[in-house]
């Protein structure tokens, strides 16, 4: 599919009190917010998923305007449930891992070998976890809810510190 200037995704960097977050989208609808810290650039690099989705320009879209505000009001503790309209992309196992998180209730955590046995794979929770790492919408897809079946902190492609601080929050507004 090709694009014209009109229909390209736009861009936008979204500052948030965790650091700042790159939002991608039209008008329609968000498909990709990651933070922009160094450790979610590993895999693959935000660059990489951008031209994945296609031609994507700096700039302003209805999609980004509603997630600026929505994440001012989750920072701000006003907001446990975003309504920005988005479109996942991935496997029928990842969307369903995605649509899984989507369920976890605000501020409440789950472990990989539930949303394993969840899925209908009871031994899979790697499988889980590799799901989760390729969501590509952070805190509106809340894989940060998720952790170890010991309370361990694992897996977030912005890092581990980023999850906790994460949960930490949604804890201090329940």
């Amino acid at each position: 599919m090709s694009y014209t200037a009109d229909a390209a995704l736009r861009s936008s960097e979204i500052a948030t009190p965790l650091g700042p977050m790159l939002a991608v989208g039209d008008d329609a609808a968000l498909y990709l917010l990651e933070f922009a810290a160094p450790a979610s650039l590993s895999q693959p690099s935000l660059a990489q998923q951008c031209r994945a989705l296609g031609a994507v320009v700096p700039g302003e879209a209805a999609s980004l305007r509603q997630i600026r505000d929505e994440l001012d009001a989750y920072f701000g503790g006003k907001l446990r449930r975003f309504a920005t309209p988005c479109r996942l992309h991935g496997t029928p196992f990842q969307t369903s891992a995605w649509q899984w998180l989507s369920a976890i209730p605000f501020g409440e955590t789950r472990t990989y070998q539930e949303q394993a046995a969840a899925l209908g794979r009871p031994k899979g929770a790697r499988a889980a976890g590799h799901a989760n790492a390729r969501n590509r919408l952070a805190i509106l897809v809340p894989c940060h809810r998720v952790w170890g079946k010991n309370g361990a902190v694992t897996g977030y492609a912005a890092g581990t510190e980023l999850k906790q601080k994460l949960c930490a929050h949604e804890r201090r507004f329940l």
